[in-house]
């Protein structure tokens, strides 16, 4: 932690859309509303009886489960996310009512979430429909599909045969390079999508471009192309959409109310050098930008990340939640961010609702980058940032590697939060696992409370030249196949031995989950890991990852604890057995319930727990067969009325939790109490 909070503001915090009755104990969308508050009005669960919560039923079919998916929950059906199509179960035992497999399909596609449509205007087949991407191995293709929801059949009049080529004016796009992975976001009958584009490898990659697509036919409606604002529909023949546009990779929010999309973007590749970037790239990139849903024209735009170099993309989905100040009533938006930063905004208009205010940043040395002089923080609100970093910070489970680590601190560039990537090792923290990552936040909009994960990972970052990129055969990323091996050679062995050698650094080279590229088209590649011992282990001391809550009235620290053991893990990868809670890092996050629970499994642990929400106590824990690395979800059985709890882990299960009996509280609350502000 770096600030607690110290606003002296005092909201009531209230849903930016309340559920209707027919829609009560369902699980509509990827974040439960169209606001990504992940947020159950259901009760029948709570602090007392969650020590009695079971395990009910277990789904392993024989599909392949995106390990990161969150189901919906529309009646008495659950709608599940795979590589290869959908699966849909019965909401009370899990039993299978239909698989939709597309043949060619990638089966290690990501998918973490689909989105469902209701219409008012057909009747029969695919008046609901699923929505959902798939990738095609051979011809690679990237595809936008509708399902009936009834039986998992194509709907026939969406596209060409249900799907819709989202390569289609991208341009040549390397297989692997662009992918879709999160859910659809559906607002005012329009499916809108953006892309995650293949980090550090080269500039000219494909566009960032966002699209709206009609629900019902899968016709284009309109573009957001940030480079040529002109072009709102398809390119001119023989054209595309403008190359290496910041992309929009993470979950999306909507307002129906106010027509908007929020669409929270990345930077331009390749990432850790911005000297190509133009003024449009600058301007947009790690921002959540809000766009007409009716023509994807912005309304406005809010930088989280001025000339983004660290991969601070916006992971986090915009969470829609209203603030109220005496009779006033702010449409608020509340961004978490990988910086660690938490910016609340007012979402009609962007402006800040808690105060921002610009610190100097530091420099850097490349001569052909342009560096901000100054990024946005949030001082009145908590930061998850975590503290500058000191050589005393440094860690080990033996003298050996602690030195080995005190030595390449002592050897890399550090400057504190912000530290620019440099010619020669550099020390990047946060990292671009977070702060806070695509688990984002999770808002209790009873009790005005935001629940976060963070991950305290440090980088080690270097930018190596075009020189060193050719003797190193640094080639760019096979997906799917990992970084090409480098060709040792002594010379490179000698270098590399001496960690204040500004050519290579031979722990990053050679770590097997290195991240970095050629930087093809740029003055520089790059090499980038977690800053860890040989051993396999964190050179900075725990805890590695936390979770906390915020009072959203308030904008104070409520609590924060370490989150994850390490029984699960070890040095080289072994686990250690032991239950030591030094935290551990997290992608994931929360669902938060009326009953007062935050359940949540989200670390490399084999675990799901629930927490008490308003004190952070620990109060139930089931082993897993596998560690869960997606947000769970809740809802209410029309068949038996039980709450159930849903997690997926591993990509092979689906999990179901409930209550043994129906407790007199039957959970179902259509009375004001649910809607309050408690």
């Amino acid at each position: 932690m770096y600030q607690i909070g110290t606003s002296n503001h005092s909201y009531t915090i209230t849903p930016a859309r309340t559920s209707t009755n027919t829609e009560f104990g369902d699980w509509r969308h990827y974040g439960n509303d169209q606001g990504g508050t992940r947020f159950s009005e259901l009760l029948q669960i709570d602090p007392e009886n969650v020590i009695r919560l079971r395990l009910v039923w277990e789904y392993t079919g024989s599909d392949n489960i995106a390990n990161q998916t969150t189901p919906l929950k529309i009646g008495r059906t659950l709608f599940v996310c795979t590589p290869n199509g959908a699966i849909a179960l019965d909401a009370e035992n899990g039993s299978s009512i239909w698989r939709s497999v597309i043949a060619g399909t990638r089966s290690t596609a990501r998918c973490r979430g689909l989105a469902y449509y209701r219409s008012t205007s057909i009747q029969g087949n695919c008046a609901e429909r699923i929505i959902s991407t798939i990738v095609l191995k051979d011809p690679f293709d990237v595809r936008l599909i509708a399902l009936d929801a009834r039986d998992g059949s194509a709907c026939s009049h969406f596209g060409i045969r249900g799907e819709v080529s989202l390569l289609t004016d991208l341009g040549s796009v390397p297989p692997g390079y662009y992918e879709v992975t999160s859910a659809p976001t559906i607002v005012h009958d329009k499916v809108v999508v953006g892309g995650r584009i293949m980090d550090f490898q080269y500039w000219g990659g494909p566009s960032g471009v966002v699209r709206a697509f009609d629900v019902l036919s899968g016709k284009l409606v309109w573009a957001w192309d940030m480079g040529d604002p002109s072009r709102t529909l398809a390119p001119l023949p023989g054209e595309t959409y403008t190359h290496s546009t910041p992309n929009s990779w993470a979950p999306m929010s909507g307002d129906d109310e106010l027509g908007l999309v929020y669409v929270p973007t990345g930077n331009a590749t390749p990432d850790f050098f911005g000297g190509n970037r133009r003024a449009f790239d600058d301007r947009y990139s790690s921002s959540v930008v809000a766009l007409d849903v009716t023509s994807g024209v912005p309304r406005w735009s809010f930088q989280t990340t001025h000339h983004d170099v660290w991969d601070y993309d916006v992971a986090s989905q915009p969470s829609l939640v209203n603030f109220q100040s005496g009779k006033r009533l702010i449409r608020g938006l509340v961004q978490p961010t990988k910086r660690g930063e938490i910016f609340v905004l007012n979402r009609q208009n962007g402006e800040p609702l808690f105060p921002v205010t610009e610190i100097p940043a530091p420099q850097g040395t490349v001569p052909e980058e342009r560096l901000a002089p100054t990024q946005p923080i949030s001082p009145s609100l908590p930061s998850f940032r975590g503290r500058d970093l000191t050589e005393s910070d440094m860690w080990g489970v033996t003298p050996l590697d602690e030195l080995w680590c005190r030595i390449h601190f002592r050897a890399a560039r550090y400057s504190g939060t912000l530290t620019p990537p440099a010619v020669g090792a550099s020390i990047q923290s946060p990292s671009f696992f977070g702060g806070m990552n695509w688990g984002g936040m999770a808002i209790d909009t009873a009790r005005g409370i935001g629940v976060v994960t963070t991950t305290y990972l440090p980088l080690h970052v270097q930018l190596i030249s075009r020189e060193q990129v050719t003797r190193l055969s640094i080639k760019r990323l096979v997906p799917g196949k990992g970084h090409p091996p480098v060709p040792l050679s002594d010379q490179l062995i000698l270098d590399a031995l001496n960690p204040f050698n500004s050519n290579v650094n031979l722990g990053l080279l050679m770590n097997p989950w290195r991240f970095g590229g050629p930087g093809d088209g740029t003055p520089y590649g790059s090499i980038a890991a977690s800053f860890m011992s040989p051993l396999q282990i964190p050179c900075t001391k725990p805890p590695y990852g936390r979770l906390s809550a915020i009072d959203l009235k308030t904008g104070r620290l409520l609590w924060t604890q370490p989150f994850g053991t390490m029984r699960d893990a070890g040095p080289f990868g072994i686990p250690s057995r032991i239950p030591l809670p030094v935290g551990m890092s997290t992608n994931s996050g929360a669902v938060v319930t009326l009953g007062g629970l935050t359940f949540i499994g989200a670390t490399m642990e084999k675990s799901f727990r629930a927490y008490e929400t308003t004190s952070g106590k620990l109060l139930w824990e089931d082993r897993l067969p596998t560690p869960s690395d997606a947000t769970p979800m809740t809802y209410l059985s029309l068949k038996s009325q039980r709450q159930f709890v849903i997690v997926t882990a591993g990509g092979k299960y689906i999990r179901a939790y409930a209550l043994p009996d129906v407790p007199r509280n039957d959970g179902v609350s259509h009375s004001s109490k649910s809607r309050r502000a408690i």
